[in-house]
């Protein structure tokens, strides 16, 4: 049995783990647009001013534009091969070593959008997934398969957690240590002793404690028998991922504890017992039976089939809920562990997703059940946010909270009455033995269907052989119906006719031949009337009313010349003519608005400062005392057609009018030439 449970886990492991080429981890390959490349620094004192000291740190373009470098994006170009790492003593150093300006290979343009897009992809991941993936490599090692082999391998040694950051758009880009442990590459430490020998120790858990210098002299000392392996300042910012290879950690630490695991048993399939249906372990009746208000402490609303998955979990059983989005899943997981903190268990939750996180501990908050939450994702998975979180809630005990016992007695007399109307509903009515609810699924299933109106009697005494008749007669009116279709449309609705004799087929050939001379007649009248409107040909009845319709127009029209009517341009109005209908249109709406109050001459008048100064006069208390308004306020009384008391606001809005026709004007004044080409003598200027 042990041996089927090793063999899937050794499976789960190898899905995993990723020792490949393709592993960033171990074959790192700076990428043109996700990747800045830090230039002549030293790794271990970049690791003290991030990590020990706290400071921000900026980032230095390149001095000088170079196109070879620009192109090459976040790799290695030969100005700045990367140095071997060597010991040093700190006093040595020059003063841009220990500073906290990051120098770049980048110029400003290309740095910016390095940065901007890093910062991007890394935001992404954290609102999404819940965990960082932005790291300041420092320190890599080349390394190769074998000593014959020509091709070099580049691997980060030491992952600085970082965050990139900005005030404002303007603002540069800052570098601030994220309060989580840096990482000795797990991959690259996994590489070596699985494929090398080579046996490289963990990384201090007290911070204080690490020291990058001494880690690289280590891997330096470690790798020294190999020929071309070397350990490089290189620093690099870029994403990284990892989880994956920390599972796989956790399955080969723990391997022992999952081979006796039951739940990890029962993924392997070899405890079938267990493997058993929800309703084996409990059946409907139980939610009625064992869910009663005052012993249930679910927080949320909870249907049936939710409430049995609550029980189940509450028996002690392993359940597996699948559903859509908005089916209630994170609802019932919320219950369960309310349900579960009354038990003083403790619950873990978690989701590949930090969405799912977040709904489900909103829904907590939202109750009151926030205290009792400890996130350990995020931004909140350091040591420091943990205690702060611990600390607050043992300072907050909470008190039993009896007061709306009595209304959970309340619910359970309202369930009770619920359950009574449930049991009636689905129980055979009368000789028919029809359940009520199947006959209102019936009616709800057909809502086009209108209600008859018309009454049974004794509906109870009906018997099942009359009712198939009934629904056997009424299938037969429906076939027939399928034949005549609609009877209201049907060409002989109207017909009083009860039997169809041989005489009557003879009247009916009779008036037909007539009609049909008739629509003949018809037909060559609205063709000619066709070809003198420059209609369309008519071939159904709807083309009739449309032609009328046409001819009415043309009727009442100002008799246009022929070749206006002629002209190809009205075949396909396209945008420009649509354009210029429109803009007549409103300029005419406009302007019989103006006319109303205003001599017509004030649309000539270019009134954009006098609009102006009126709208500064409507947000003004002291208006009366600007030697403008009054000049202003004569200007405008010339204009009107006659004396009207008007406030400000009003005159401002009549302005705005105005100005808009003007502008509507000049629009048609730039279209004069297609307004001539369009309507020829009938076309005349606003002005």
């Amino acid at each position: 049995m042990s041996k089927i449970v090793e063999e899937r886990i050794k499976r789960w492991k190898n899905k995993l783990i990723d020792l490949s080429k393709r592993n960033r981890l171990l074959n790192f390959k700076p990428t043109k647009v996700s990747t800045v490349r830090i230039i002549d620094e030293i790794p271990s004192e970049i690791f003290q001013i991030l990590v020990y000291d706290g400071k921000e740190m900026t980032f230095m373009p390149k001095s000088h534009d170079d196109k070879e470098s620009e192109d090459s994006g976040g790799s290695q170009d030969s100005e700045f091969a990367p140095e071997e790492f060597r010991s040093y003593e700190k006093d040595s150093l020059h003063e841009k070593h220990v500073d906290v300006h990051l120098q770049t290979n980048l110029n400003d343009k290309r740095l910016d959008k390095n940065l901007f897009r890093i910062a991007s992809i890394s935001s992404s991941v954290m609102e999404e997934q819940g965990y960082n993936a932005l790291f300041l490599a420092v320190g890599f090692l080349e390394w190769y398969e074998s000593k014959d082999s020509e091709l070099k391998f580049l691997a980060p040694i030491i992952l600085i957690p970082v965050e990139l950051s900005r005030k404002s758009v303007k603002s540069p880009f800052v570098l601030t240590y994220a309060d989580e442990a840096p990482i000795l590459n797990p991959a690259l430490v996994y590489k070596l002793e699985l494929d090398f020998g080579i046996k490289i120790d963990k990384l201090a858990e007290d911070l204080e404690n690490v020291e990058p210098k001494i880690i690289f002299e280590k891997i330096r000392e470690a790798v020294g028998q190999f020929d071309r392996w070397r350990v490089t300042n290189d620093i690099y910012l870029s994403l990284f991922s990892f989880d994956k290879f920390i599972m796989f950690k956790d399955l080969e630490i723990n391997q022992g504890k999952l081979i006796v695991n039951e739940v990890i048993q029962s993924i392997c399939g070899i405890v079938p017992e267990k493997n058993l249906s929800i309703n084996q372990i409990c059946a409907m009746e139980e939610v009625e039976n064992n869910t009663h208000p005052l012993k249930t402490f679910q927080i949320l609303d909870a249907d049936s089939s939710q409430q049995r998955a609550i029980l189940v979990v509450k028996k002690g059983h392993h359940l597996i809920i699948e559903g859509p989005p908005g089916t209630g899943k994170s609802q019932t997981i919320a219950n369960m562990i309310a349900e579960c903190l009354v038990e003083g268990k403790k619950c873990l939750f978690v989701s590949q997703k930090m969405a799912a996180l977040e709904v489900v501990k909103k829904r907590l908050e939202k109750v009151g059940l926030g205290d009792y939450c400890l996130e350990l994702h995020s931004r909140k998975t350091n040591k420091k946010k943990v205690i702060e979180e611990l600390g607050k809630v043992m300072q907050q005990p909470k008190k039993p909270d009896h007061d709306h016992d009595q209304d959970l007695v309340k619910l359970e007399q309202l369930r009770a009455e619920l359950n009574n109307y449930v049991r009636e509903l689905h129980s055979p009515f009368g000789n028919l033995g029809m359940t009520p609810y199947k006959a209102i699924g019936v009616i709800n299933a057909n809502p086009d269907i209108e209600d008859i109106a018309f009454l049974f009697s004794n509906p109870e005494e009906w018997q099942r052989d009359k009712f198939e008749a009934c629904i056997d007669l009424m299938d037969r009116l429906g076939r027939n119906l399928v034949n005549i279709q609609d009877p209201t449309t049907h060409p002989w609705r109207l017909s009083r006719l009860t039997e169809f004799s041989y005489s009557t087929k003879l009247k009916s050939k009779e008036l037909m031949s007539l009609f049909l001379k008739m629509s003949e007649k018809l037909m060559l009248n609205l063709e000619e009337l066709s070809r003198d409107c420059f209609y369309i040909s008519v071939k159904f009845f709807r083309d009739i009313e449309d032609l009328v319709d046409v001819a009415e127009v043309l009727a009442a029209s100002p008799h246009p010349s022929r070749d206006i009517l002629e002209n190809p341009r009205w075949n396909s109005v396209g945008t420009e003519i649509s354009e210029l209908l429109h803009t007549i249109k409103k300029f005419e709406e406009l302007k019989n608005e103006i006319i109303v109050n205003y001599d017509f001459k004030i649309i000539d008048q270019d009134i954009d400062l006098l609009l102006e100064r009126y709208q500064k006069y409507t947000k003004s208390f002291l208006f009366f005392l600007q030697t403008s308004f009054w000049k202003d306020r004569k200007y405008l009384r010339d204009l009107f057609i006659k004396e009207r008391k008007i406030s400000l606001l009003e005159i401002a809005k009549e302005l705005e009018k105005v100005h808009e026709a003007r502008k509507l004007a000049l629009k048609i004044d730039a279209l004069d030439s297609l307004g001539k080409e369009l309507f020829g003598g009938f076309w005349s200027l606003p002005h």
